[in-house]
């Protein structure tokens, strides 16, 4: 088997990139293959098991957010989209390509400092952009 359909106890290897960027232009990419996603997941949608399915892509992702966001935050001098303020966290924007071939999860990621403004309006310009190419709630 080739390694994009290789199975291992019936998990699939899957790749998680995040790419960051900051309100000064500086972006980074993070790229993760230790990961592995069920293959149930790892295929289009069926629609009687949509639900469940959704909330175990979403957990793997959560997972995946989870066990980076240190990482990323403490790999370099982050500044706030919004303010330009050092940033205090990273706000994550995971998508699922669990589907495709090679499955992936790719994460379009911004630094935020402490402000709850600031945390919503980066939200509010993620959620307005997924709207926008049809990508509701990170699924395509």
């Amino acid at each position: 088997m080739s390694s994009s359909t290789s199975t291992i106890n019936n998990n699939r290897p899957i790749e998680y990139t995040i790419t960051c960027s900051d309100a000064t232009g500086q972006q980074e990419k993070f790229v993760f293959h230790q990961h592995t996603a069920p293959v149930s997941i790892c295929q289009q949608f069926n629609p009687s098991s949509l639900n469940q399915t959704k909330i175990q892509v979403v957990s793997l992702m959560s997972g995946l957010v989870k066990a980076h966001t240190k990482e990323v935050l403490q790999a370099r001098t982050w500044y706030c989209v919004e303010c330009n303020q050092p940033a205090t966290t990273i706000i994550h924007n995971p998508m699922s390509y669990l589907h495709l071939s090679k499955p992936q999860v790719i994460d379009l990621a911004s630094p935020c400092c402490a402000s709850k403004i600031c945390d919503k309006s980066i939200q509010a310009h993620f959620a307005e952009i997924m709207s926008e190419v049809g990508v509701p709630n990170g699924f395509p």
